[in-house]
């Protein structure tokens, strides 16, 4: 606080009483918190693993394959939607394609997953009960990484540096972990709750 602002409050305090100069500190403090908590959640933010990005791309595709179906089954145009993500990275029908497979597989795997999780977080909640939980994201990242495996094997060693650099920069452009410039980066525990 300035000088003049202390002044100030010390003279409105002996006016009004120490309750204003107390309101004043605890309003003082609690922005003062509020600051620094918006400063340590933005340095503790951990960056996006290429994993989580496939996960959250292939969860998206699916999605819009899903309303393109339903779209059609009324008799719209979904093509928009179906290849909405196709045309941001720049493939080919052919070339998008085991995306397209990987993403439905990959829904089905999760849905299956989070039927089995909420089964398990209905009844009483125990230490087998947390240990099968871990257990069923185990398998999750499993899924995914095996989907992710699968698009790699698919796509030609150019078509995937092209993808993943889409995937850092639609899904997660200031914080995705940048990949190595290899044909083969990293693929790492997508983290997944």
């Amino acid at each position: 606080m300035s000088s003049r602002r202390i002044a100030l409050v010390i003279i409105l305090s002996h006016c009004l009483g120490t309750t204003v100069l107390c309101q004043t500190q605890s309003q003082a403090a609690i922005s003062q918190q509020r600051a620094n908590t918006r400063g340590l959640a933005q340095s503790q933010r951990l960056p996006l693993s290429l994993a989580h990005l496939y996960w959250h791309f292939l969860m998206y595709q699916n999605h819009l394959d899903t309303r393109a179906a339903a779209n059609a089954a009324l008799g719209q145009d979904s093509s928009g939607l179906r290849d909405h993500l196709k045309k941001g990275v720049g493939f080919s029908d052919a070339e998008f394609a085991p995306i397209h497979i990987s993403a439905a597989r990959l829904a089905g795997e999760i849905s299956a997953l989070d039927t089995r999780a909420a089964a398990i977080k209905s009844g009483q909640i125990t230490a087998a009960s947390y240990a099968q939980l871990a257990a069923l994201t185990q398998q999750r990242e499993a899924d995914i990484n095996a989907e992710i495996a699968s698009v790699r094997q698919a796509l030609p060693p150019d078509r995937v540096q092209r993808l993943e650099s889409f995937l850092t920069t639609f899904f997660a452009p200031t914080n995705a972990v940048p990949h190595p410039g290899s044909a083969k980066p990293q693929v790492t525990s997508a983290g997944v709750h």
